[in-house]
């Protein structure tokens, strides 16, 4: 198979990917679940970073976090950047209830990309699960004084008072789409 053929295989399966707007299986219509499969069989053939990480986002979707939390791992252990592969990694480490890769990711998510809210709200989320919640208050605060109605830092701020004030324990793991 040629090389343009490789890229048009993959650019077609990521096209298949962002279409899909749930983050779980279980919430797939049936086209989004038709999507995913087709994404699947044209990733299958190949091995280049690009197609790695749309298996691994395939893995999210799927709930297989450990499998996606490895493949995410090896990419960006090797070299791989970007925010939204940063995220991916968090959501699965997160999932997985890896505290460690998911603080990890976070912070580099952060690191690289400071003016993005979401990746500190991802950060304060996996502080939370390596129970460091009174750390996540000051990284999500700030979020909050940027922008009082930033939605998801609402809810991550929201879950922090309860276990703050001891009404609940920290998650161990959190779930695509929880918070």
């Amino acid at each position: 198979m040629s090389a343009s053929a490789v890229s048009e295989d993959v650019q077609r399966a990521w096209e298949a990917l962002t279409s899909i707007s749930s983050t779980t299986h279980e919430n797939l219509g049936f086209f989004e679940r038709r999507r995913l499969k087709k994404a699947e069989q044209l990733l299958a053939a190949h091995d280049d970073p690009l197609a790695q990480w749309g298996r691994a986002k395939i893995a999210l979707i799927r709930g297989e976090f450990a499998d996606a939390l490895e493949t995410l791992s090896t990419l960006i252990d090797a070299g791989q950047t970007g925010l939204e592969l940063l995220q991916d990694a968090v959501s699965a480490a997160l999932a997985a209830g890896n505290a460690d890769r998911a603080e990890q990711f976070a912070r580099a998510a952060v690191e690289g990309y400071p003016d993005d809210d979401n990746a500190r709200c991802g950060y304060a989320l996996a502080l939370i699960i390596a129970n460091a919640p009174k750390r996540a208050m000051g990284v999500i605060t700030n979020v909050c004084k940027k922008d009082p109605d930033h939605i998801r830092a609402r809810r991550v701020i929201e879950i922090l008072r309860k276990i703050i004030n001891g009404d609940t324990q920290p998650p161990s793991h959190i779930q695509p789409g929880e918070y």
